[in-house]
């Protein structure tokens, strides 16, 4: 079974959340008790959250990013998604200088 879950730059709650989700589900499945041990895994797909992240500074949000995805792998999740550190410039617009650094480099 795959499970969807958003982490938040709180480091320690993220882990300790995806642990409890992990230790919950084996109980669940524990009383069930399915025919095929694969039951009982369960799949974490994580994704970091985009509220986070500012305009002004993309190398802070690539550090919160990098945080957020240490956080969801050492939880046990693989960290699926992951918003690009340029995401809050990109919706600035054009007359930001950050996207046309961007713009112009590539």
């Amino acid at each position: 079974m795959k499970f969807s879950f958003s982490v938040g730059s709180s480091y320690f709650m993220e882990i300790a959340k995806l642990r409890a989700a992990r230790l919950l589900w084996a109980e669940i499945a524990e009383r069930f008790e399915p025919a095929r041990e694969e039951s009982k895994q369960m799949k974490l797909e994580t994704r970091t959250s985009s509220w986070n992240k500012t305009v002004f500074d993309p190398y802070v949000n690539m550090l919160r990013g990098t945080v957020e995805a240490m956080a969801a792998s050492i939880g046990g999740g693989r960290c699926g998604k992951r918003p690009p550190a340029r995401l809050g410039v990109q919706a600035a617009g054009a007359s930001s200088p950050g996207w046309r650094g961007t713009r112009s480099s590539s």
